[in-house]
């Protein structure tokens, strides 16, 4: 193939975009001093398709290790057959502390897996 470097190169660069972190808002207070709103970390499960192999196995085991519902399976499923398998696919949004602590001793067992602050 001609040129498959720069190709190779530009595929990548079509595949992976860089977002910016916002920095974590202040807490709100009223002027009674009353507390209104506050920062909670919030974290979602997310798959590449294209990288995690055979999806109905690691499912599967996934439930072991991250309390997944009925719902949220079937969400994934018709979100995975509508997108592109290069894509991430949200599979569990709002992680508990238990579930992202559990999921990253398990990490290594699911690969195209990625758990990240939302």
């Amino acid at each position: 193939m001609v040129q498959h470097a720069d190709y190779a190169t530009r595929s990548e660069a079509n595949r992976i975009r860089p977002r910016p972190v916002v920095p974590a808002r202040g807490m709100i207070y009223d002027r009674e001093g009353r507390l209104l709103a506050e920062n909670l970390p919030a974290f979602r499960l997310d798959v590449t398709p294209d990288k995690a192999g055979d999806l109905d196995r690691l499912l599967a085991e996934l439930g072991k290790v991250v309390n997944l519902g009925e719902d949220e399976i079937a969400h994934f499923k018709r979100e995975r057959k509508a997108g592109r398998g290069f894509l991430p696919v949200t599979l569990k949004l709002r992680l508990s502390d238990e579930e992202m602590a559990a999921f990253a001793v398990n990490r290594w067992r699911f690969p195209g897996w990625n758990c990240s602050r939302t």
